[in-house]
């Protein structure tokens, strides 16, 4: 169970921004926002600037362990606030990023965003998929899913619904083991 679950910001970063306007336009009605990214660094740079979560900061800091027994400390009007959180919406919980980019490849900007919880899928090319597999084998990415296939929209809404799950789960935890 996930206590608590509301619509993200999903970062997309291709260098062919035409190719991701059409990507994006078939996912809208099943997705939160979207914003595109043809410039991985810049991409990066959003990112970090943009990178809290509420409802993360608001969890953690109610926590206390007292010899293995957890106290969680709730405050309600805290908790509205949160509620009714405009900001909420540009979270990021998935980025959604290309392998063959100019500047830095797609497993590059993972890896520099390894010590977040936002979690990674890496759109491949076919020839790219032992690369998406050794970066998915050594946790850098969450999912790849490679380009060409002829269930792309479907396969791209059910992980980043999946993925959205498991952020939450991570970024709650501490109100599922209290």
């Amino acid at each position: 169970m996930i206590p608590c679950f509301y619509q993200t910001n999903i970062v997309f970063i291709d260098d062919n921004l035409t190719y991701l306007k059409i990507l994006t336009n078939n996912l809208k009605e099943d997705l939160g926002s979207f914003t595109l990214f043809s410039d991985p660094l810049e991409a990066y740079n959003y990112i970090i600037n943009s990178n809290s979560s509420i409802i993360e900061d608001f969890i953690t800091s109610g926590v206390e362990d007292y010899f293995e027994q957890k106290k969680l400390n709730i405050n309600i009007k805290d908790l509205h606030k949160i509620r009714y959180n405009n900001n909420k919406q540009n979270e990021i919980a998935v980025i959604v990023v290309d392998y063959d980019m100019k500047n830095m490849n797609g497993i590059e900007l993972c890896h520099k965003l390894h010590d977040t919880k936002i979690k990674k899928i890496l759109l491949t090319g076919i020839a790219d998929a032992n690369t998406a597999v050794e970066a998915f084998n050594k946790g850098i990415i969450d999912a790849f899913i490679v380009k060409g296939d002829n269930n792309l929209n479907n396969i791209l809404i059910n992980t980043i619904k999946k993925l959205e799950a498991e952020y939450f789960a991570e970024i709650t935890k501490a109100v599922t083991e209290a």
